[in-house]
């Protein structure tokens, strides 16, 4: 992944995109031509977020002779006055290079960092956000959930292998990527409603936005991530890779349950409130198997050292046995609980 300078920089806008155009320098005080160049075309809008907005992007021209794909996903984030977006990327540039190029990673190409914004070329997916799937099915077949959550777990363990803590894992920001069917039909939510994963069951599954994921070694002490999503000893405490397995399961037990753990009415936003209720034990009726339910008990764990490893989570019998949903114990006529948190001695204040 390569930064390029923006000191070449020039734009032109139209009204159904613009294009941004780079040049650069190959070696210091050589002439004109010893220049690489490369023009990019920015066109529609594909989705925003709080932290910038994603377009597709298509080379046009370059004499670049690393490949770059014709289509590619190109993430706008505008400056805030500050080393905020600027850190992003320099984030970013440590992230990919150390995970290389991965099939549960988002793959970043390139990084064009201009004086009002940074653009992040990224590999184009066909598919959708987990969000707007859990949002479109609700509650979901635990087969389906296995599959997703095996494929997720892949990817954490290539970051956690690499020392990296993603920080922020939320269905934003697992990617479900189709690879046998027309892609124009993947831009529309409707898709999802109507999809059938026995019929169309080649997906795979990208983890995203490693923008603030950092390294284990570095201090871990600042309070990031989506509070519905956040291990609690992330406010007040040092953390580490588990802090990433207990997002994962409180993302299954919305998609086991097609409801969150806590809610905003429960937290109200407030930090003291979330930590309250980690601390208070707590019933949760949960209808799944138990081999589900065992899944979620060795992730959703107050005390981070109770948490399964992503490698270890890989052999447990709901991750292993997903795509057999014949392997899962039947509990159509039982109900249970799913009790939170553990009874033993957690090693930080809440």
């Amino acid at each position: 992944m390569e930064t390029l300078s923006d000191e070449f920089y020039t734009d032109s806008d139209s009204d159904e995109g613009f294009c941004l155009e780079y040049k650069h320098r190959v070696k210091e005080g050589q002439e004109d031509d010893c220049f690489e160049y490369i023009k990019f075309y920015i066109g529609e809008n594909i989705a925003s977020g709080a932290f910038g907005t994603v377009y597709f992007a298509h080379v046009i021209e370059s004499n670049i002779k690393k490949l770059l794909p014709s289509t590619m996903a190109c993430k706008k984030i505008e400056h805030k006055g500050d080393d905020y977006t600027r850190n992003i990327v320099k984030n970013a540039e440590v992230k990919f290079t150390q995970t290389g190029r991965t099939k549960s990673l988002i793959h970043l190409y390139c990084a064009i960092d201009t004086k009002d914004a940074i653009y992040l070329f990224f590999a184009f997916h066909n598919g959708r956000d987990l969000k707007t799937l859990m949002e479109m099915k609700g509650k979901m077949p635990e087969k389906l959930c296995a599959k997703i959550i095996k494929q997720i777990l892949k990817g954490l363990t290539e970051l956690h292998q690499r020392n990296i803590i993603h920080r922020d894992i939320k269905p934003d920001n697992i990617l479900i990527h189709f690879d046998c069917l027309d892609p124009s039909k993947l831009v529309k939510r409707e898709f999802l409603q109507d999809w059938d994963p026995e019929v169309h069951d080649i997906f795979s599954i990208i983890i995203t936005d490693l923008g603030i994921s950092c390294n284990c070694d570095s201090n871990m002490e600042n309070k990031v991530g989506t509070m519905f999503y956040l291990a609690p000893e992330c406010f007040d405490s040092t953390y580490d890779h588990s802090a990433d397995i207990l997002s994962l399961g409180l993302i299954a037990f919305e998609m086991l349950t097609g409801k969150k753990l806590f809610t905003y009415s429960d937290m109200g936003g407030d930090k003291q409130k979330l930590c309250q209720l980690w601390k208070d034990k707590r019933e949760y009726e949960i209808h799944c198997s138990y081999e589900a339910r065992q899944f979620l008990q060795h992730t959703i764990q107050v005390n981070p050292y109770e948490r399964l490893k992503a490698d270890e989570l890989l052999f447990l019998d709901f991750i292993e046995n997903a795509y057999n949903e014949n392997e899962y114990t039947c509990l159509e006529n039982l109900d249970d609980c799913f009790i939170l948190p553990t009874d033993r001695k957690i090693p930080f204040e809440l």
